[in-house]
């Protein structure tokens, strides 16, 4: 239910997006990020009909992206401690 209710108010407003770019289109307004708000609008839409229609596969390719960015946060997180170890190492060796 919840994720009916999200994609709703988010296709409203990704809808509301389309109709606002083409109202661009017809007064004559054809810049970049023209195009760049449709393909955005278009996502949006695109991303909450998988949502509503496949829930699972949405679910499982979340999951899968939160633990490659908690990874990508772990290492990160491990470089920059050694980075302040050598650091204080550095310091020591010149005292």
């Amino acid at each position: 239910m919840q994720v009916w209710a999200s994609a709703a108010v988010a296709g409203l407003w990704a809808t509301a997006m389309i109709f606002h770019v083409f109202t661009w289109f017809a007064i004559g307004v054809v810049m970049p990020p023209t195009y760049i708000l449709l393909v955005m609008a278009i996502a949006c839409l695109a991303i909450n009909v998988w949502a509503v229609g496949h829930p699972s596969s949405m679910m499982q390719l979340i999951r899968v992206a939160v633990s490659a960015f908690r990874r990508g946060l772990e290492a990160a997180s491990s470089k920059k401690a050694v980075r302040q170890r050598m650091q204080v190492t550095d310091v020591t060796d010149t005292i």
